[in-house]
């Protein structure tokens, strides 16, 4: 049944984008951070998705699949997102929609290279290096691609932190952030990180309206 579902999609007109970071090198280099992948994939995820309705001229309208842990977090930064970027703005529709994969055939359809993006993954960095077949045969139709993070993409984000040039590109600190933590009576979480980089994003247009 997956070989079918596999060859019923590369004979579609569908295209799509899997994305994969490895939990594994996330926890053995930042043992202590938040679960921030899921994040780091839905953000690459809406930036393409972005890049694609505006060199097809239409306006985006992305579903994903429901979570209670994730769906609040995920709006929100979508919000913050596509508000933040005058090209995700313009091509992204203002509301996402979230539904329960078994209700949804689409979804399925994106569980799907999900899955093989995963393997992709797991077959480069676990015990088991091999191809899968239904991957060549996505893969030779042009329309699909996976990316992969691992271990040595985490190594080069902490070399960044560690020396102060993620902070100098992002022009704040870890201090700020506890400061204004500290100003709005707020604990550290995942939502409070994103309402945190949303206020940065405005304190640093403003100071660039002062200045003009």
């Amino acid at each position: 049944m997956y070989r079918d579902l596999a060859t019923l999609l590369a004979e579609s007109c569908v295209g799509g984008l899997g994305i994969a970071i490895d939990l594994v090198a996330q926890r053995k280099v930042f043992p202590y951070s938040l679960q921030l992948a899921y994040y780091r994939a839905f953000l690459e995820a809406l930036v393409k998705c972005g890049q694609l309705a505006k060199n097809l001229g239409e306006v985006a309208k992305l579903t994903f699949d429901v979570s209670t842990d994730n769906k609040y977090n995920a709006a929100l930064l979508y919000k913050i997102m596509r508000e933040g970027d005058p090209d995700l703005f313009e091509w992204l529709h203002p509301e996402i929609s979230f539904v329960p994969w078994r209700e949804s055939a689409r979804v399925q359809v994106g569980d799907l290279l999900a899955f093989e993006a995963w393997k992709a993954l797991d077959h480069t960095v676990g015990p088991v290096k091999r191809r899968r077949r239904s991957w060549d045969v996505l893969r030779a139709t042009g329309r699909f691609e996976t990316l992969s993070y691992s271990e040595e993409w985490f190594i080069s984000l902490k070399d960044a932190i560690d020396s102060g040039n993620l902070g100098k590109q992002v022009n704040f600190s870890q201090r700020d952030y506890e400061q204004w933590l500290s100003t709005n009576k707020r604990h550290h979480d995942l939502s409070n990180q994103f309402l945190f980089l949303d206020w940065v994003k405005r304190r640093d247009e403003q100071q660039k309206i002062r200045k003009i």
